[in-house]
């Protein structure tokens, strides 16, 4: 459990870059750039947990390209028998900042997921109401589990002032569908949907809020499946 929707959210890009260049200017990370949220969790037996998640970007490129850690601290507990276990991974972005992969160090073996198709970016600049083509990603791991297949559709609802712990935001709100299908080694198909609403603050286009509401298509059986996530800016960037 835990953070697995952020990566499809993006992070906003840094300063610096030439613009002088035909096509789309260069925006440069800032390596070391850290950026925290707070966390709340709850599963399909009404079990809620809070933890902390912990972006620092950890490589960037003079051509946009850059890295970032992912991790969470504060989420490793049982609750009523299972194990809840927060992420720990490394994204790595291309020029565009959409996110080409994603490594999972502290597994064994290490794991590495790649994206045939990256996952689209939130239209940050859309106005109000309008909505974008949707779009399809697909994922691939090392560990030869499963490959997962990603829709992606949305619109902008409108602008909203938004309190989190880092303070109160005038922020954009989007709202999107994921339909996600992993499918096994063996051929058997898992399929969930996920209604995710994300607020962006206007002046720094940096994610201030955001959440998560997942249903499957067929029922747990048991504890320890993710329902709910909500997401908060705890520092300011």
């Amino acid at each position: 459990m835990g953070a697995t929707l952020l990566v499809l959210v993006g992070c906003g890009g840094g300063s610096g870059g030439d613009t002088s260049a035909a096509g789309p200017p260069v925006s440069v990370v800032p390596l070391g750039r850290k950026i925290d949220y707070q966390m709340t969790d709850t599963d399909n037996s009404s079990n809620a947990y809070p933890w902390q998640l912990e972006l620092i970007v950890v490589a960037s490129s003079a051509d946009g390209s850059y890295s970032q850690s992912r991790i969470g601290n504060g989420g490793n507990l049982t609750i009523n028998g299972t194990r809840y276990g927060t992420v720990n991974a490394i994204d790595s972005y291309d020029t565009a900042h959409e996110l080409v992969s994603s490594m999972f160090p502290h597994t064994l073996p290490v794991v590495t997921c790649s994206y045939d198709v990256p996952p689209a970016r939130l239209p940050t600049d859309f106005p109000e109401g309008q909505a974008w083509p949707v779009s399809s990603s697909h994922r691939t791991c090392t560990d030869g589990n499963a490959a997962t297949t990603v829709r992606q559709s949305g619109s902008v609802v409108g602008t909203e002032t938004v309190s989190v712990p880092a303070g109160t935001f005038a922020a954009k709100k989007v709202q999107y569908t994921l339909v996600m299908t992993q499918t096994s080694a063996t051929g058997t198909n898992t399929q969930s949907q996920d209604v995710v609403t994300v607020w962006f603050d206007l002046v720094s286009r940096r994610l201030v809020q955001a959440t998560f509401d997942i249903t499957y298509a067929a029922a747990a059986g048991v504890n320890g499946r993710l329902t709910h996530e909500l997401q908060q800016l705890l520092t300011a960037p």
